[in-house]
């Protein structure tokens, strides 16, 4: 077991295949200590999702692959949109732990896709079921993936998010405000940039 504190993303190549489990508190604040240990002792089910990529190599990181860092007096900015979870889908970099990713001491089901259009861009919904024995939060996310990508697009792209509360057992129908999209558009449902559960198209 490591359980880590930090602000940014660590190397873990020379450990982490010695590690059972591990568990990142970010910077928790004055009641962190009491979180973690409510987390570690099965108290409280652990419900967050990175909101970042966490890489194996800090060269896998497009501000080095791509860019110029650490640079010198002048620094230009290459990437693009290139930043994160989009260059690694773009560029087929494997993550130590992808973007939206977040592990939980229970399961959730997802179901019933749909989209409806609004007047000001559309709405993406599902049904998630709390399939395990304890309640939990789930971070439902929403991106558009082209069907026909050009080099300078991203493989997909995050639309919109809705974090929901299950009891054992419970399902519950999310719906997550997005943008309108373009009719040659895949719309991905997912628990991660890496783990898409549910596949629409936008022109349905």
């Amino acid at each position: 077991m490591h359980a880590l504190g930090g602000g940014s993303p660590v190397e873990m190549g020379k450990w982490i295949s010695a590690a059972d489990s591990v568990v990142w508190s970010w910077y928790a604040g004055l009641e962190g200590g009491r979180a973690l240990a409510e987390v570690l002792f099965g108290e409280v089910n652990p419900s967050g999702k990175l909101p970042e990529t966490f890489y194996k190599r800090h060269t896998d990181c497009s501000a080095h692959a791509l860019g110029e860092f650490p640079g010198g007096a002048k620094v230009q900015y290459r990437e693009g949109v290139f930043v994160g979870y989009r260059y690694n889908d773009a560029f087929h970099v494997e993550p130590q732990f992808c973007f939206g990713h977040g592990l939980s001491y229970t399961q959730f089901r997802y179901s019933d896709p749909a989209v409806q259009k609004t007047e000001s861009g559309m709405t993406v919904s599902c049904v998630v079921e709390n399939t395990g024995s304890m309640a939990g939060k789930e971070t439902v996310q929403v991106y558009f993936a082209p069907k026909h990508r050009k080099d300078d697009e991203p493989v997909q792209q995050l639309a919109g998010f809705e974090k929901i509360s299950l009891e054992p057992g419970e399902k519950k129908k999310t719906e997550i405000r997005t943008a309108a999209c373009g009719p040659d558009m895949e719309i991905r449902i997912a628990a991660s940039s890496r783990d898409i559960r549910l596949v629409v198209d936008a022109d349905l």
